[in-house]
């Protein structure tokens, strides 16, 4: 998916302004927060909550 060019350039300085202090914790959040395997546990339980109530 394409993003028009204004939101990609409110999204670049956006993370810029959050992580451009090269943060040892910031960076250790964005790793984990940016990597595809970290989310499944997360994307199982709402698949479950979904099931549940409907």
């Amino acid at each position: 998916m394409v993003l028009p060019a204004w939101l990609h350039e409110i999204d670049t300085k956006l993370e810029l302004a959050i992580n451009g202090a090269h943060a040892p914790l910031l960076d250790f959040i964005f790793f984990w927060t940016s990597y595809k395997w970290t989310w499944i546990p997360f994307y199982a339980w709402l698949l479950y909550i979904l099931y549940r109530n409907y």
